[in-house]
């Protein structure tokens, strides 16, 4: 007799004779089905929601790498050059510490003949020192020092690349051979890692890559065969300086910052890439996170 049914009163509620304990198996399917959907939904939230705090952190890291080279324009009367760039750089180092002699090799095939490296100051070649880095982290950060801190360049005017045989660099404040001059310390976040022998600033495991613009900007503004490539085994693309026309670059008079974005791929391509018409721009491009005004490649797209 079912537990209800007491003094008859089943006999008078026939509905409660039938009345059972559990679930049918439509029943668990369907509870089922609802709990799947809801794990479903709750785990696609879950990644949306790491996406954007991933893309959040990059963006800040672009944001306070910008603030730091307002910082080093204004104490330096311009931003760092590319490091591809052997006149501006001789122009840059001069400006910078003007009690060193700098010179560099010449291309007398050209009228007037010119610089090309190697880069020397003071008859210390600094070529190398300069091109096996990233320019924003070298502009930036300088030397290392025993620790693997980026701590900036020689306080000595006239060898400012100097590394003395055996010297440490100033460290929590105790002074050893010499002391460095820090520019600016690299921001908390933003980490230096090593891909394929070259040392970069990397947000989230990728690089950001630094451009520089001409100051007056124009057609002339970035140079049109200027490229990155990344090699394997760290496969991370082709990056270039990104145009908004055939004529018009983004950003001409200051610098363009560019992070492969979540897919962790600039591009395909040694040629500049147009936003205004996409001419260019391949997959990879869209999600490119960049100092240019907004976000992305892709929202600048009209």
């Amino acid at each position: 007799m079912n537990i209800f049914c007491k003094k008859n009163y089943c006999n008078e509620n026939p509905i409660l004779v039938n009345l059972k304990f559990g679930f049918t198996l439509v029943e668990l399917l369907v509870v089922v089905a609802i709990i799947g959907i809801l794990a479903t939904l709750i785990t696609a939230a879950a990644f949306r929601v790491i996406a954007t705090t991933r893309v959040t952190t990059i963006r800040m890291n672009i944001a306070e790498l910008e603030q730091a080279l307002e910082l080093y324009k204004n104490k330096f009367g311009e931003y760092p050059p590319n490091t591809s760039d052997i006149p501006a750089m001789l122009r840059h180092i001069r400006k910078r510490w003007p009690r060193c002699n700098v010179t560099s090799a010449l291309d007398t095939s050209t009228n007037p003949p010119t610089p090309i490296a190697p880069i020397t100051v003071n008859g210390q070649n600094i070529s190398s020192m300069t091109l096996a880095n990233n320019a924003l982290l070298f502009w930036l950060g300088g030397f290392r020092n025993s620790d693997g801190k980026y701590c900036g360049f020689n306080v000595d005017k006239e060898h400012p690349f100097h590394l003395p045989s055996g010297a440490t660099a100033t460290n929590g404040g105790s002074s050893t051979l010499y002391d460095n001059e820090v520019f600016i310390e690299l921001v908390e976040g933003v980490n230096v890692t090593g891909i394929n022998g070259v040392n970069y600033i990397v947000s989230r495991d990728a690089p950001i890559v630094y451009f520089r613009g001409t100051k007056g900007g124009g057609p002339n503004a970035y140079d049109s065969t200027l490229n990155i490539q990344f090699a394997a085994p760290t496969e991370f693309g082709d990056i270039v300086p990104y145009k908004k026309d055939s004529t018009k670059w983004h950003n001409p008079e200051t610098f363009q910052l560019i992070h492969p974005g979540l897919d962790g791929i600039f591009g395909t391509g040694t040629t500049a890439r147009q936003t205004n018409d996409s001419t260019g721009l391949t997959d990879p491009d869209y999600d490119n996170i960049t100092n240019l005004g907004t976000s992305t490649i892709e929202a600048l797209l009209p």
